[in-house]
């Protein structure tokens, strides 16, 4: 397959969606924020097997989450939507624990660290 008119082909490596979101999550201010709050390997191991319910310092409270959230929004949402694809929000929004925009916030910035504990422990 040519890709340009001289004949030559692009370069470029097709990676999975999560290779994909993990390496854009690798280069933002929020993975910078991640890796200054977990220090402790086997709380990331925790977090990455059981996610954020068991409760999370800095993470435990709606006014948490959503300071959180409100400071890295974009990069939270570009990182579900590169792993969840473009319905994440619809996806997101159809959980039963999802009931008002506070709760919104809660659950993507769960998710989004569910994620990078995840990529950390099994990438």
């Amino acid at each position: 397959m040519t890709g340009f008119k001289d004949g030559s082909t692009p370069s470029v490596t097709l990676t999975s969606q999560r290779e994909k979101s993990f390496s854009i999550m690798q280069e933002s201010r929020l993975t910078v924020a991640l890796d200054e709050r977990f220090d402790d390997i086997e709380e990331v191991k925790t977090v990455a097997d059981h996610g954020c319910e068991g409760g999370v310092s800095g993470f435990i409270y709606y006014s948490e989450t959503s300071k959180f959230f409100d400071e890295y929004q974009d990069e939270i949402e570009e990182e579900l939507e590169n792993t969840m694809g473009d319905d994440y929000l619809r996806m997101i929004a159809g959980s039963p624990t999802v009931t008002n925009t506070r709760t919104l916030k809660n659950f993507m910035v769960w998710s989004a660290v569910s994620m990078y504990c995840t990529d950390r422990v099994y990438s």
